[in-house]
């Protein structure tokens, strides 16, 4: 979908990539956004919203996802010279954990 100021928003973006022992990862990343110059994967969680001060480490799962999600993209070619930003969105109180 086309946004106002030329963002380019995808829900449920699919990726794949080779994996290890010629595995194929597939996954689907809940938000995307590219915008000039920066893509934003954002992976929503429907877990108890994090103490304040609570960085991402506390998430080495889901932060392992958002590691592998940006390595599909690269792997795909849609990141050309854009920086990219990976987060955690927790819907019971919209907080952010950026990677």
């Amino acid at each position: 979908m086309q946004a106002p100021g030329g963002v380019e928003i995808q829900a449920e973006y699919p990726v794949c990539m080779a994996g290890p022992g010629g595995t194929l990862l597939v996954g689907f990343i809940d938000l995307l956004v590219v915008r000039d110059g920066e893509v934003v994967v954002l992976d929503f969680k429907t877990d108890a919203p994090p103490p304040a001060g609570t960085s991402i480490a506390a998430y080495p799962d889901y932060r392992r996802q958002l590691e592998l999600y940006v390595e599909a993209l690269r792997a795909s070619g849609l990141l050309d010279e854009r920086g990219v930003r990976a987060g955690l969105v927790f819907t019971g109180s919209g907080e952010v954990l950026w990677a």
